[in-house]
């Protein structure tokens, strides 16, 4: 059977394979986006097929693309079209293919490449001598626009999936193939084992390392089995448009760093990182001298293919640092000593395990009416450790209790402290706002996460503001379905819905920032929920015309569980209950830091400004913040310069809004390690406007040093014995790699410039 419109179809190009062998070739693919390539790729191996071959088209659990396989694909002899019947994941597919043949040799084609004439003529023929247990060939990349970018250096092909400079150049045993183009003896799954789905990738997740932790694990069930490479063989491997720029680059690298812990954790870090040391050690370093001497000569892009070279290797090491600290985090457990986040509770031999943390609010008219309507356990029946109570009269906080909450005696102890609190003199609240309110105009970016963002903003139009224009501004680009759902809510309930033209944080921020019309323009994050009296409060904060930004108090909305409460242990987001002026003003009594301790000054997930003054100040840093290489950072640079420029920064306490911490640990872990980036690229970031802040911030880094490291610094005091070491070292991390991430990304914007 052929297709008029695809030229699939079948020709025995082979006559016969050494011993008899025949070959199932095994196409994993797991998106529409690719159809095209698909067809390509199983066109490009049908027309080589010899008797007894076949293919075997494998869907990652998408129903859609495995109809149009299947209706495509399912009729053709040779060609059987099934769905991954294992874990989602490029590992599961492989395995779900290799169960599925019955090929003595099973191949391997990714779905975005195509595959020479002769490709499997040459695999097969290398498989003539019995030792030869896996091949490997040669993907070159084929590039957008028919041109490598002048800033990518072929040493780092890989990142792309594709043979790279240092590979051997004649055919040659190496330690593993290229997961592109590849193929085992089916003896080998019998022998170490299929592909192990605790690595590869998932998607679009630029993780991967299944084929080589395969191919170590068959070396070292077999010593004498040897592995080819056919550098000759090649297929060509189609590179899309978001794989060449520097940002994957380093997010590629990163990822290829976690997987590589896991493959050292499989089979040992000795064989795992064998090739790798020799690679780093020998290949780059002349890649680097070579694009530097490209420089030398008057060619730029030299500095920019250097600058990704040495940010790539940060990145596979800060990746692989992280993936190991994760893996002894996982293998050790969560167990919490008495005292620790969350209280304690009795285990079996003596240990003792995380219990969540109470969050509430409790207004002083309720403890005057002797209500204190706080459940001693959760809905589940779960007792809680401990409590976090947010006493306030009105919108105005008077005190944030952390207390112990598992017994009743404890409870009874804090109601006779709340006892004390009911009975402070509080002024009376301030008069409604009424029609002759000023403008307010809130930002809300969004990013693929259309449920929290649609929560955030009813919790903004239930403040009633009387002049209140919200902007929803949408960063999700390809996700139509997101989009399609936000467009409705934004219609049904009177929100400005707007899209991004620019990836990032920042770019939302500023998209909003140019549609909005009122005088002050608030911002907020999708993952929290704010005040009823959130606006009223910001609002009242700019008391006088020189203050340009308001932020307010931020809170956790939940505490349920160890990560969440390392959160705030690290420092969290808030500031304290007290409201606080930032200016320039010598006579004021400032930190050590001042003004450079950005993180004292609030956080952008809930900030205000007035909008001609931030207009005036050119808006947020588009070169920061989640979304960039440099990951955060944004809302700090810009409270900087927000007081460099001579202008107030206030913190107002009574300006609330909860936030959902990361959940988990490793979310957490990134998380911090964004937050690391984004310190020293702000800085960075600041020194690109001004040269003067070198002398500043050098100055100052004998006490920001200590602030970092020292155990009794205000940065580390609150942390509990159980605060895992492994945040503090990615956050460390992070401020180590942040200088580069900021130089790659404006590099990245000087390349698009210049196209």
């Amino acid at each position: 059977m052929t297709l008029p419109d695809t030229g699939v179809g079948t020709d025995l190009a082979r006559s016969g394979t050494p011993l008899g062998e025949t070959v199932s070739v095994v196409i994993c693919a797991y998106t529409m986006r690719r159809w095209d390539d698909i067809v390509d790729a199983v066109r490009s191996v049908t027309s080589q097929l010899s008797t007894g071959d076949e293919v075997v088209v494998v869907i990652d659990h998408n129903d859609e693309l495995f109809a149009r396989a299947t209706e495509t694909f399912g009729g053709l002899d040779r060609v059987t079209v099934v769905p991954n019947a294992g874990k989602r994941g490029l590992s599961g597919g492989r395995n779900t293919g290799i169960t599925t043949g019955g090929g003595s040799i099973v191949a391997f084609l990714d779905d975005d490449a195509t595959a020479d004439p002769g490709w499997l003529a040459a695999m097969v023929e290398a498989f003539a001598e019995p030792d030869v247990l896996g091949v490997g060939t040669a993907p070159v990349p084929r590039w957008p626009g028919g041109e490598r970018p002048a800033w990518f250096p072929p040493e780092l092909d890989w990142i792309v999936g594709c043979a790279y400079r240092g590979m051997p150049e004649t055919d040659a045993d190496v330690r593993n193939v290229i997961g592109a183009a590849m193929a085992f003896r089916r003896e080998v799954f019998d022998l170490a084992g299929v592909f192990s789905d605790q690595v590869g990738r998932v998607g679009t997740l630029p993780t991967g390392c299944e084929e080589t932790e395969l191919c170590i694990r068959l070396r070292q069930a077999r010593p004498g089995a040897r592995i080819r490479y056919l550098p000759d063989a090649k297929v060509r491997h189609r590179v899309t448009e978001d794989r060449v720029q520097p940002r994957y680059a380093i997010r590629r690298s990163l990822g290829e760093g976690v997987s590589k812990a896991m493959v050292s954790r499989l089979v040992g870090p000795d064989d795992a990182l064998e090739t790798e040391r020799r690679y780093v050690q020998h290949v780059l370093p002349r890649a680097v001298l070579r694009e530097l001497g490209r420089l030398g000569r008057g060619r730029l892009a030299g500095a920019g293919a250097a600058t990704v070279i040495v940010a790539s290797v940060a990145a596979a090491g800060i990746g692989y640092l992280r993936g190991r600290l994760s893996l002894a985090a996982a293998g050790a457990g969560v167990e919490y000593a008495g005292g620790e986040p969350g209280g304690s509770a009795a285990r079996p031999g003596g240990a003792t395990r995380f219990r969540p943390v109470l969050v509430a609010d409790v207004d002083v008219a309720d403890l005057r009416n002797g209500r204190l309507p706080l459940p001693l356990r959760r809905h589940d029946g779960e007792t809680y450790g401990g409590a976090e109570l947010l006493v306030r009269t009105g919108r105005t906080p008077l005190a944030l209790l952390q207390v112990p909450w598992d017994r009743p005696e404890h409870i009874t102890a804090v109601e006779a402290r709340l006892g004390e609190l009911s009975a402070v003199d509080v002024p009376p609240p301030p008069a409604a706002p009424d029609a002759h309110a000023p403008p307010v105009s809130v930002v809300m970016p969004t990013k693929g996460r259309p449920e929290l963002a649609m929560r955030a903003i009813r919790s903004v139009l239930a403040t009633q503001w009387p002049n209140l224009e919200v902007l929803l501004v949408d960063d999700g680009h390809d996700d139509t379905s997101s989009a399609t759902a936000l467009r409705a809510f934004a219609a049904e309930n009177g929100v400005r819905y707007l899209e991004s033209e620019r990836p990032g944080a920042s770019a939302a921020r500023n998209r909003g920032l140019a549609a909005a019309r009122g005088e002050f323009v608030a911002f907020s994050d999708d993952d929290v929920v704010v005040d009823r009296y959130w606006i009223e409060s910001l609002v009242a904060a700019f008391d006088s015309p020189d203050v340009a930004c308001v932020t307010g108090l931020v809170l956790a909305r939940r505490l349920d569980t160890p990560a969440q409460v390392w959160f705030e242990q690290y420092g969290g987001f808030a500031k304290g209950l007290e409201p606080k002026r930032f200016d320039l003003d010598p006579r004021h009594d400032r930190p050590s830091l001042y003004p450079f301790a950005a993180g004292a000054f609030g956080s952008g997930n809930n900030a205000a400004f007035r909008r001609d003054a931030l207009l005036a100040l050119g808006g947020y840093d588009e070169n920061l913040g989640p979304g960039t290489s440099c990951r955060s950072g944004e809302d700090l640079e810009l409270f900087l310069r927000v007081i460099r420029s001579g202008r107030v920064l206030a913190y107002a306490p009574d300006a609330l809004v909860r936030h959902d911490h990361r959940e988990h640990a490793d979310e957490l872990l990134r998380q911090l390690h964004s937050y690391g980036r984004g310190i020293t690229a702000m800085l960075c970031a600041q020194t690109a406007r001004d040269k003067s802040t070198v002398w500043e911030v050098a100055r100052r880094l004998p006490r920001a040093a200590h602030f970092l490291f020292a155990p009794t610094s205000a940065k580390n005091n609150a942390r509990s014995a159980s605060f895992p070491r492994r945040f503090a070292l990615a956050e460390l991390a992070g401020i180590a790699v942040g200088p580069c991430a900021y130089a790659a990304r404006r590099l990245r914007v000087a390349v698009a410039r210049a196209r």
